[in-house]
C-alpha cells in the first residue's frame, strides 16, 4: 500500500546560472572638421552603460555601449583637444531558463586604450566585462508527516531547519534629472568626459515596501572657461522605492544599482557654473528572510516491510552581505619627470577566489592610467598594472563586485607619479544546502524473509549512532528503549553502557 504523505509548499528564489565573459570592442573615430589634426593621444576615458537586457528563448543577452573621450596634442596650436565616441557592446550567453526567471547583470570596464590611426583617425580599444546571473522563483512541495492507522506502526523522522533564503527578488528602473552647482571650481566651457558612480545605502521596510537611500557621484573632466583642463566630482542623494513581494520586517536587502544612461549638459545662462545630470538606473534587489522546512526525512514500519525513496532539495541561502577595503599605493614610473599629476582611472580585471591557510581573499590586477604634466609643460599619461589583495569575512561562496574609491595622485621626488586608492569590495556571501525528504514509501506484509526479531537484544551503542538508527534497525521505537533503560525523553544512552532493546509488540 502507498503510504499518505502530507506536503507543504514552500517559495523561495534561486540562481539558475551565474555567467561572466569579457569581450574587446573596437571602434574607429574620425576627427571632426572642426578639431585639429593629430600630434599625440594624452589619454582615453572610458565609462560602461548597460541600456539593454533580455532573456528569452534560451538566451541571455546584454548590451549597452562604452562612453569613451580620446584627449589628444594638437599638431597646430597649443592645448588640448577631444574626441568623443560611443562603442556598442553587446554579450549573449547559451541558458537554460523558464518564462518567470529573472536576469540581474553588470558590466564594467576592464580595460580601455587609443592609438593612433592616422593624424585624422584614431582606434579605440575597450574590454568590457559583464557578469550575469539568472534568478530562478522556485516552489518545492515538502513532505512533513505521514498519515497511518496506529496499527501499523509508521515512525517517522521529522526534522525542521531553520535557513535564510532569498523570498523576493526585484528589479526597476528609474529616471533623475538634476542641476548640480560647481560651488566655487572654475566655470565650464567643454565637458570632456563624465563618469556615473551608484551606490545604495540605508533601507527601511515599510510594509512591502523597500524605501532606500543612495548617492550618485559624477566625477567630471572639462576645459574651463580660462582654456584649462579641471575635475571635478560631486555627489547628488536620492532615494527610491521597491515594491518586491515575499518581504518582511526581518528581511536583509541587498540592492545593487547599475547605470543604464547619462547625459551632461553645461548650463550656459549661468556662466557654466552648474550643469544638468540626468541619468537612467536600475535597482535589482533581493530579500533574504529566515524560514523553516520541516521535513519527514526518514520512516519506517514496526509491523510491515517499508519501501522509501528518498530526494533532496537543494537550495542557495544567504551567508551575509559586507564590505572588504584593501588600500593600495604604488609609484607609477614616468617617461618623464612630472611637474604635476593632474588625475588618475582606475579598473579592475576578473578577480580570482583564493583560500588558504589564512582564509579566503579575492585577488586581482588594478590598471592604473595617471594624467599628468611633464617640465616641459605637456600633457602625458603613464599606465601599470598593480596587483590587489582584498581579505574576506564569511563562510561561503563570495560574490564579488569591485570598485576604486578616495583616489589621490601626486607627483613622485625622481621618474614618477604616487597613486593612492582604495579597493573596495562588496561581497555577497550565499551557500549551496541540501534538505532530504521521503519523496513516496510503500509498505507491505513481511513475508518468509522477515527479519529476525528476537525478544530482547543486548548491545554497546555504536560510535556516531543515533536513537532513531537503532529503533529502525531492530523494528521498535525510540519510546520503548528509553524506557527499558531508564532514560529520560532525549536522553542518549552512554557508550560504554550495555543498552537493552526490546521488541515491539
Amino acid at each position: 500500500m502507498e503510504l499518505e504523505l502530507n506536503s507543504k509548499s514552500h517559495v523561495f528564489y534561486d540562481t539558475g546560472a551565474r555567467l561572466t565573459a569579457t569581450r574587446e570592442q573596437t571602434q574607429e573615430q574620425v576627427v571632426p572638421d572642426a578639431r585639429p589634426d593629430i600630434l599625440r593621444i594624452v589619454n582615453v576615458y572610458g565609462s560602461v552603460l548597460t541600456s539593454d537586457k533580455s532573456l528569452r528563448d534560451g538566451r541571455a543577452e546584454v548590451g549597452g555601449s562604452v562612453r569613451a573621450s580620446v584627449l589628444y596634442l594638437p599638431e597646430d596650436g597649443e592645448g588640448v583637444e577631444q574626441i568623443t565616441l560611443s562603442i556598442p557592446f553587446a554579450h549573449a550567453f547559451e541558458v537554460v531558463s523558464d518564462p518567470d526567471d529573472l536576469l540581474f547583470c553588470t558590466s564594467e570596464l576592464e580595460s580601455i586604450d587609443a592609438r593612433t590611426v592616422n593624424p585624422r583617425k584614431v582606434l579605440v580599444r575597450a574590454n568590457v566585462r559583464v557578469n550575469a546571473r539568472i534568478v530562478r522563483r522556485r516552489q518545492a512541495e515538502l513532505p512533513c508527516e505521514a498519515t497511518a492507522p496506529e496499527r501499523l506502526g509508521v515512525r517517522t523522522l521529522v526534522e525542521t531547519r531553520k535557513l535564510n533564503v532569498a523570498t523576493a527578488a526585484t528589479a526597476k528602473s528609474f529616471s533623475i534629472s538634476e542641476t548640480i552647482e560647481l560651488n566655487g571650481a572654475a566655470a565650464m566651457a567643454e565637458i570632456i568626459s563624465s563618469r556615473l558612480t551608484l551606490k545604495a545605502g540605508d533601507y527601511n521596510i515599510i510594509g512591502r515596501r523597500v524605501v532606500f537611500k543612495a548617492s550618485a557621484t559624477v566625477d567630471m573632466l572639462y576645459r574651463s572657461t580660462g582654456g584649462a583642463i579641471c575635475t571635478h566630482r560631486c555627489e547628488l542623494p536620492f532615494s527610491q522605492i521597491l515594491e518586491p513581494d515575499g518581504v518582511d520586517e526581518g528581511s536583509t536587502i541587498i540592492i545593487r544599482l547599475h547605470p543604464c544612461d547619462m547625459t551632461t549638459a553645461i548650463r550656459q545662462e549661468d556662466g557654466g557654473r552648474s550643469f544638468e545630470l540626468t541619468f537612467t538606473a536600475e535597482a535589482e534587489a533581493s530579500a533574504y528572510s529566515e524560514r523553516e522546512f520541516e521535513t519527514v526525512a526518514d520512516l519506517y514500519s514496526t509491523a510491515m516491510r517499508a519501501s522509501v525513496e528518498s530526494g533532496e532539495l537543494e537550495l542557495e541561502t544567504f551567508g551575509g552581505h559586507s564590505e572588504r577595503r584593501s588600500t593600495v599605493r604604488s609609484t607609477i614610473e614616468t617617461g618623464t619627470q612630472a611637474r604635476d599629476a593632474e588625475d588618475a582611472d582606475v579598473t579592475f580585471t576578473q578577480g580570482s577566489i583564493v583560500r588558504g591557510e589564512d582564509g579566503t581573499a579575492v585577488e586581482c590586477g588594478a590598471d592604473v592610467r595617471v594624467r599628468y604634466t611633464g617640465e616641459d609643460g605637456s600633457q602625458y599619461t603613464a599606465r601599470s598594472r598593480v596587483p590587489v589583495r582584498i581579505e574576506l569575512d564569511g563562510d561561503g561562496e563570495p560574490s564579488v563586485e569591485l570598485r576604486a574609491e578616495n583616489i589621490a595622485v601626486s607627483a613622485a621626488a625622481v621618474g614618477g607619479v604616487d597613486v593612492r586608492f582604495d579597493a573596495v569590495a562588496d561581497v555577497e556571501m550565499t551557500r549551496r544546502e541540501s534538505i532530504p525528504f521521503v519523496k513516496s514509501a510503500k509498505l507491505e506484509e513481511f513475508g518468509e524473509d522477515a527479519p529476525a526479531r528476537p525478544s530482547v537484544v543486548l548491545r554497546y551503542p555504536n560510535d556516531g549512532e543515533s536513537m532513531w538508527q537503532v529503533a529502525k534497525r531492530y523494528l521498535t521505537t525510540e519510546d520503548d528503549i528509553r524506557e527499558a533503560n531508564g532514560l529520560a525523553a532525549g536522553e542518549i544512552p552512554a557508550p560504554d553502557k550495555l543498552m537493552l532493546i526490546p521488541k515491539r509488540r
